[in-house]
């Protein structure tokens, strides 16, 4: 018999999945040559998380190898806070990723940045927090 511990993670990671894949999901319908990366966010923070480095390489190293293509920045927020503060909040997420994706070498006159704050949260609060980096839309 399984413990409750078991029980609870196969309940869990189903409903993050799927949470995941609808933060992905405008990856599906962009067309080959297209790439997306998503950064997460700690609670009301706008600096990457170290953990982000990765990320942030992948899509520098992305964005070199396309170097005509606009690179769109989309910051969101969770639910938590007033409109204008989570907008405000999605654009400092943008803003600093557009900042690490400079200092990795990646011209900022190609950065188109977006800031949409709660309107797409997910199941997840953690997954709500993000920005979406779109190569080549």
């Amino acid at each position: 018999m399984p413990t409750p511990r078991l029980q609870t993670r196969r309940h869990v990671v189903p409903l993050l999945a799927a949470s995941l894949l609808a933060v992905l999901g405008a990856c599906a319908s962009a067309p080959p040559s297209h790439q997306a990366f998503v950064v997460f966010f700690d609670e009301w923070s706008a600096s990457p998380p170290a953990e982000a480095n990765a990320v942030l390489d992948r899509a520098a190293g992305a964005a070199r190898a396309e170097a005509n293509a606009k690179v769109t920045l989309i910051g969101f927020s969770d639910p938590d806070g007033s409109p204008e503060a989570n907008r405000t909040l999605s654009r400092q997420r943008a803003d600093n990723v557009a900042d690490a994706l400079s200092a990795r070498g990646i011209d900022p006159r190609r950065f188109v940045r977006i800031a949409r704050g709660a309107t797409e949260p997910t199941l997840a609060m953690v997954e709500s927090r993000r920005v979406e980096i779109r190569i080549g839309e």
